[in-house]
């Protein structure tokens, strides 16, 4: 009931800002990417600009009409407006049929570009999503970490990675899909280690016809090893050896 009320109350904000509307043509962007990817890390660096407005999901809540509420937010930007769009956002909350048409019409008519934000190992993504969902530790700020054990099973690890997988299947038939300039970033050798984010903005300024600003970000890796997060860490990790699906994404990290 209360969302529903928020898509309402929404609906009429939306056309209001949407109507006075005089920078829908100006440059944006928008972030696709997949939960645990990375992104509200890259959302915090993009902000350091002095010319960037990145906004987070816009789309995480119903919207009545959610290509109007993404250009109501835009519209009350001055500078290069930006947002993240959750894949299963698009189909599972805001139930979009054609997606690709959503977005061809951000990108063609209003004049949106594309970064897509994309982490690799499904199998990190997966036990990033459990750990998160069962501590309530999303993001770590400041000195002190705060790691909370919990525990999980190779049912769970296995779902959350075919969810991880499907969601790139589909990510890579959108972008397949579009005719316009993509850039790409990964998690894994654009994000996870700190010392590649200025290098990381640097490229993303020079895809948005930015100049180049320092960065630094409030946000840290959260995790040190599987071993601090999981209780039953060995013997997940036994069954995570022992079936196809989870042992490719293995690496060294793992054994820590």
């Amino acid at each position: 009931m209360k969302r529903r009320a928020n898509a309402i109350k929404n609906f009429f904000f939306d056309h209001y800002h949407f109507l006075k509307a005089q920078n829908l043509k100006n440059k944006s962007f928008f972030i696709l990417n997949a939960g645990r990817s990375g992104s509200t890390l890259l959302v915090d660096l993009l902000n350091k600009h002095s010319k960037i407005n990145c906004k987070g999901e816009l789309l995480h809540d119903y919207q009545f009409f959610p290509l109007k509420h993404v250009l109501a937010q835009k519209s009350k930007s001055d500078k290069i407006f930006g947002f993240k769009i959750n894949t299963f956002q698009l189909f599972e909350i805001q139930k979009i049929n054609n997606a690709q048409k959503f977005l061809d019409e951000l990108i063609h008519k209003y004049n949106f570009q594309i970064i897509y934000l994309k982490r690799e190992n499904c199998l990190e993504q997966a036990l990033s999503n459990i750990h998160a969902l069962k501590s309530k530790e999303y993001h770590l700020t400041g000195d002190k970490e705060k790691i909370g054990k919990v525990s999980t099973n190779i049912s769970e690890i296995i779902s959350w990675v075919k969810r991880c997988e499907e969601h790139h299947h589909i990510e890579n038939n959108i972008i397949s899909g579009i005719s316009t300039d993509v850039i790409k970033i990964s998690y894994e050798d654009d994000l996870k280690n700190g010392n590649s984010h200025q290098e990381t903005c640097n490229r993303l300024y020079s895809f948005l016809d930015l100049e180049s600003e320092d960065v630094k970000s409030k946000y840290k890796k959260r995790v040190k090893s599987y071993k601090d997060s999981f209780k039953n860490w060995d013997k997940v990790l036994e069954q995570l050896e022992s079936q196809d699906v989870t042992s490719s994404y293995l690496h060294e990290g793992f054994y820590k």
